[in-house]
């Protein structure tokens, strides 16, 4: 079974976590969580993050914007589609 999909449920600093990383390695990523002020803190801090790694040259803007294309933050259950979950 080849893998192009994860959906991580729960969008607190390890969840968001695993969802940026997961996403820098390729995967389209779901970010599940209930609580929309929670996801929204998981957003900002995921588009923080890689826009640092742009200001310190480890990533170019286009790999940033593509990065942030492959994650899809979601608090409705039924978009959970993932190979693994």
């Amino acid at each position: 079974m080849t893998i192009h999909t994860l959906c991580v449920c729960g969008a607190g600093t390890m969840g968001s976590g695993i969802a940026q990383t997961a996403a820098l390695a390729g995967f389209y990523t779901l970010l599940y969580e209930l609580n929309p002020a929670v996801l929204d803190k998981a957003q900002t801090a995921i588009y923080k993050n890689l826009q640092s790694l742009v200001e310190k040259g480890r990533m170019i803007p286009a790999e940033k914007e593509k990065i942030q294309q492959q994650i899809h933050f979601t608090g409705d259950i039924h978009n959970c589609l993932a190979d693994v979950f």
